[in-house]
Parts: structure tokens; sequence; C-alpha cells
């Protein structure tokens, strides 16, 4: 890649690249560095983009005042075959000399999901910038990690070279997976953004994954952030967050969710294991409390018969017919049921004979 010919400023190395242009590590002519943005204004002109961004850098430093979290723009200019304009540069994130600018993306990249006590921070700080564009009309309309940069440890939003007036419709512009789906420009695209950078930060992922969630995010925190990332990003734009203020509001615990939007939280696979295993464990504990009410009612049956037999056996133990145990009926023993047989035998015939008698008597 040849390095440009900027006025004013000694390029030292290339940094970044965009769809439109190169982003240039350059001293300016005191010696300060300085990230300078180069667009050919032949690409613009295939592309059929040429003066959108001078236009956007142009509105951008008009109507918007300097904030702690936009990053800042020096100063714009051109040659005869080039677009510029010089920015105040990024902390550096490589190792040594070799400098690489210090980005939401470069940090994802490295280091996975944030740490949980960044994100809060760093969410306010980008909602804070939004709402200060959309407070002077402007909308950025190209929100995303490679495009917030960190200065002395700040974060801020940069690369405004999208920006547009929201009080009129413009064409399309973005970056896919951080446009809505039903491609509006408007404020409302500006904060379906934030939340996929939301999205990005809590889970580490990338937004094509949008809304699959890692396995071990159990955090509150995290299900907040969760929570706010599926309505920042709803398919259904009326579903969505009305204002930046809003957003914010939700960060900060000071929003009212309708009642039903927690729902979109068992999108994540272990909030629903979480609701399938209660399931099953109510289901356990009514099937275990029916047995044990079975069991109870047989017990009492089993103990109804056995106290029924008792008396039943007391009744007849002059007879000596049976006997009873604690486990129910018994039989008589062999010798018990032979001399039974043989006194019942001997009293049949005592009748018998009686009742011989009493015939010839009769005749």
């Amino acid at each position: 890649m040849d390095m440009p010919i900027i006025p004013d400023y000694r390029i030292i190395s290339c940094c970044g690249s965009g769809a439109y242009g190169d982003v240039w590590l350059a001293e300016d002519r005191d010696g300060l560095k300085r990230a300078v943005k180069v667009l050919d204004k032949a690409r613009l002109a295939n592309l059929g983009v040429l003066g959108r961004e001078e236009k956007a850098i142009r509105l951008f430093r008009n109507k918007v005042p300097e904030h702690p979290n936009l990053i800042r723009i020096y100063h714009s200019g051109e040659t005869e075959t080039l677009l510029y304009y010089a920015m105040e540069i990024a902390d550096s994130s490589g190792g040594g000399d070799a400098y690489a600018p210090d980005t939401l993306e470069s940090r994802l990249r490295k280091g996975g999901a944030l740490p949980e006590g960044q994100i809060k921070p760093l969410m306010n700080a980008l909602a804070a910038a939004v709402h200060c564009l959309h407070s002077n009309g402007i909308v950025h309309r190209d929100i995303k990690p490679s495009n917030i940069v960190y200065v002395d440890g700040v974060a801020k939003l940069a690369d405004v070279g999208l920006a547009s007036s929201g009080d009129h419709s413009v064409s399309i512009a973005g970056t896919i997976h951080f446009i809505p789906p039903e491609k509006s420009s408007g404020f409302e695209a500006d904060i379906y953004a934030l939340g996929k950078v939301l999205y990005c930060a809590f889970t580490g992922f990338g937004p094509e994954r949008f809304p699959s969630l890692p396995e071990d995010l159990n955090s509150g925190a995290a299900a907040l952030f969760n929570q706010i990332a599926i309505k920042a990003c709803s398919p259904a734009r009326a579903d969505r967050f009305g204002s930046i203020d809003e957003f914010t509001a939700a960060l900060n615990g000071g929003y009212n969710f309708k009642p039903g939007r927690l729902g979109a939280l068992f999108k994540n696979r272990k909030y629903m294991l979480y609701g399938i295993l209660a399931v099953v464990l109510v289901w356990l504990f009514a099937i275990s409390y029916f047995m044990l009410k079975e069991k109870i009612r047989q017990d009492k049956m089993v103990e109804d018969a056995v106290r029924d037999a008792k008396r039943v056996a007391e009744e007849m133990k002059d007879s000596q017919a049976v006997i009873f145990d604690d486990s129910g009926l018994e039989l008589p023993s062999d010798e018990d049921a032979a001399r039974m047989l043989e006194k019942y035998s001997d009293r049949n015939k005592l009748n018998s004979g009686i009742d011989e008698k009493g015939k010839k008597d009769g005749d």
C-alpha cells in the first residue's frame, strides 16, 4: 500500500482500513501524533458516494459540540485526488513500537467478553455520545465495535463518516448485522446498533450469533444486559426502545419492561434448561405425593383386613378351625386336622346312633 501525501502531515504507518478509505498514523507539523483518514476521490466516485463523507464531517463539526465520548476532529482538507481529516489518536494495543489502535473490537477479539464491571460504564459512555448526537439532530449510522476507540482509557465513538441529519430520509448505510431488519436510517438505527454492541460486549460473540448466549452466562447483570439487547434489537420496531434516553434508563435500572418481555431471556438454552428442570421437579413431586398417598391407603386397607381377620379368629377360637398369625390366615397342622376330623366323626356317629334308635322306637 502506497503512503499518501497529505499536506502538513508526515505519514508513519497504516493502522486501519474501511470500505471507503484507510486510516494512517501520522505526525502534524508540531510533532503531535494524529489519526488521519484518507479517502480516494476516484474510489468514492466509483462507489457512488463521492461527497458523502465530506458532507458528514462538515455536518458533525458544525452541529455537534465537543463531548468526552465522541472522537475529536482537528482538521479536514483535500488534495486533487484525496479527501482527508485528522482525528485524535487512539491508545495503542500493540506491543513495542508497533502501533495498533485500541478498539472495542480488538479487546473482544483478544479477550472475549468484557469483564462484567466494565460493560455498564462502557455502554453509559456510548449512550451519552449518542444522546449528544441525537440532541443535535445527527444520526451516526455506523456504530459497531471497530468504531469504538479508547483514548487515554476513555471509550469514544469514532468514524462519523456516515453521519447524517436525522430529520429526513437518507440512503441505507452501515454495517451488516448492526442495521435494523427494516433497514431504517433514523435515530432508531443507532439504538439498534447499540443493542448489538452491548450483546457483543457481554457475550464475546459476533453480532451474527445474536441472540444465542454462552453456556456459563448466569449472573443477574448478564440477564439484564441480555434483556436490554433483546429489546433494543427486537425484530419488530414497535417493540424496541423509543429513544436513547429509554436505553440509558434501562441500563441503570430506571426502565419498566412490559410484562412478558422477560420471556425473551429464555432464548438462552441455560434458562430453558432451568425451566424444563423446574417442570420435571414439579412433576416428580406430584408423582411422589400421589404414590405416598396410595401407599397410605393400601396400608390402611391391610391394617383393616388384619384387624377383621383377628376378630374372626377370636370368634372361631373355640372351634379351633383356624389359627391366625401376624401375616394373616394359617391352616391347622396335620395333627390338629386329624384330631378335629376324629372328633367330628365320633360326634356324627353318636348323632347317627341316636337317630337310629329313635326310628326303632317309633316303629
